[in-house]
């Protein structure tokens, strides 16, 4: 304990008073908002088609056009993806959780002419406050965004930086600027009726755009809009090809030390990934992150992956290379079960020590990222290339899954392995 202590002082100690004021605050807040209920989280992807060719796209979305907005889907049909939605409502009360937390992405969600129907049948079986749904503002208008709004709890929408950085990273077909799109949406949208409650502004974050995010937040919260977090990047899809703009530990500290610093002037709702805040909460504060019913993620099944043709991931990050075969099994069909495959995830759960998250420490933290953590490890034991290929078998990405998430303070090169207890079954 001696040394967690020391090296949680080493990581903590480069802010000063006011801004580990800020952090502390900040993280208590943000803990007491993820507690209590026992909710099982979805993404299902219902499209990995998109207008953008993204650098560092999660799910290495497809090139489209706006023609597809009115041709046949050629993925899920609407009526399987219906069923799919009865399917996760019926696994999350067989499985006794309290509700669903269902986040509808892509791709761009909305090349599909059936996303308003999906987002109203989705908050009929689950209720608007636990719907979210993502886009990069160069397909939906604001009239859609107005039909679909009573119906959600976020709309996400998608700026990397300012205009240069965000329409470099975008990607946009030729003669579009995604940046002045997603902007222009987003001064619009925020004028209605339900626009600064329900629009976010969401980030990628990468080491060329950590220092333009102060200025963002002033851009967006001049459009109107009052929410703004940044996600996670993560090494699979495109971003494989893009490892060397990974955002290490110390960054995202910087991240969300300068989003504090901004925000107490502008006063809106901000975070950085759940995965990066459970660990500081846990190191800082001594606060319990752990869930006792979850054997390997933060909460248990905390965020299955459905991705376009019906497949099932026991996380969303694997629903594209080097992870995307080792699916638990497909809905495609219209006769396989969630609930069954669900039974599938707890086999694998059950593989792991249920002490400790990984063995880092033995504080009770949700140890950030399973999966952050096992595709780092796999990097360090395999080789950069071999990983990006996913040259190795599901026993070994679980077992990996042991390791320390990289995001955490106590991530250093000696502990870039798995001890043989881990190992062994």
């Amino acid at each position: 304990m001696d040394s967690l202590k020391e090296a949680t002082q080493d990581f903590f100690g480069v802010l000063g008073d006011q801004q580990r004021n800020l952090l502390e605050n900040h993280l208590k807040q943000r803990m007491v908002q993820r507690q209590g209920e026992c909710v099982l989280q979805v993404v299902l992807d219902v499209t990995h088609a998109c207008l953008l060719s993204c650098r560092g796209c999660g799910v290495a979305a497809k090139g489209a056009t706006l023609k597809r907005k009115t041709q046949r889907n050629p993925e899920l049909s609407t009526d399987r993806l219906v069923w799919i939605l009865g399917e996760i409502r019926d696994a999350a009360h067989a499985w006794g959780y309290s509700r669903v937390s269902l986040h509808l992405g892509g791709g761009e969600p909305f090349l599909r002419k059936d996303m308003p129907e999906l987002i109203r049948t989705s908050a009929d079986l689950f209720g608007s406050e636990s719907i979210s749904v993502d886009t990069n503002g160069c397909t939906v208008s604001t009239d859609e965004l107005a039909e679909i709004m009573q119906h959600v709890q976020v709309v996400g929408i998608s700026l990397d930086g300012l205009e240069e950085y965000h329409n470099w990273w975008r990607q946009p077909p030729k003669g579009m600027n995604a940046f002045r799109k997603a902007t222009g949406l987003l001064s619009d949208a925020a004028q209605l009726p339900f626009g600064p409650e329900k629009l976010e502004v969401s980030l990628v974050p990468t080491k060329k755009n950590i220092a333009e995010i102060p200025g963002l937040m002033e851009l967006v919260y001049r459009l109107g809009v009052r929410k703004f977090s940044v996600h996670r990047a993560m090494p699979v899809g495109r971003f494989l090809d893009q490892l060397d703009l990974l955002p290490d530990a110390k960054d995202y500290l910087i991240i969300l030390t300068a989003m504090l610093n901004v925000n107490e002037r502008l006063g809106m709702a901000i975070h950085i990934h759940h995965s990066i805040e459970s660990i500081y909460s846990s190191l800082l504060l001594g606060l319990d992150s752990f869930a006792p019913t979850v054997i390997r993620n933060p909460e248990r099944f905390s965020s299955l992956g459905i991705d376009p043709i019906g497949r099932v991931y026991f996380d969303p990050w694997c629903m594209a290379r080097p992870l995307s075969r080792f699916d638990i099994g497909s809905l495609e069909d219209g006769k396989t079960r969630l609930t069954q495959l669900l039974e599938q995830t707890e086999k694998w759960h059950r593989r792991f020590i249920p002490e400790s998250r990984c063995f880092g420490c033995q504080i009770r933290c949700s140890g950030g990222s399973r999966i952050g953590a096992a595709l780092a490890l796999l990097e360090h034991q395999l080789g950069r290339s071999a990983m990006a290929r996913g040259n190795f078998t599901i026993e070994l990405l679980l077992d990996a899954m042991s390791a320390v998430d990289p995001v955490c303070p106590l991530y250093k090169a000696q502990s870039k392995t798995v001890p043989t207890n881990h190992t062994q079954h």
